[in-house]
């Protein structure tokens, strides 16, 4: 049984999100982090990249499937 919350950390890229997130690992080891990123393209989910935003689109089809 799942006794853990899940935490999301959302923001504009380059705010620290992923130091944040690193760092809650490093006080509660039993929680665990995942890069939405990383997933992304571990699971070929990309839809593009978005150049003004410097960030990776997801398809949302193959997300929903």
């Amino acid at each position: 049984m799942r006794k853990l919350p899940n935490i999301i950390i959302t923001g504009t890229p380059g705010t620290g999100k992923s130091a944040h997130s690193e760092r809650l690992v490093e006080l509660m080891p039993k929680m665990t982090y995942v890069s939405i990123n990383k997933y992304i393209k571990d699971y070929s989910l990309e839809d593009g990249f978005d150049e003004e935003r410097q960030s990776t689109m997801v398809d949302e089809d193959k997300v929903s499937h």
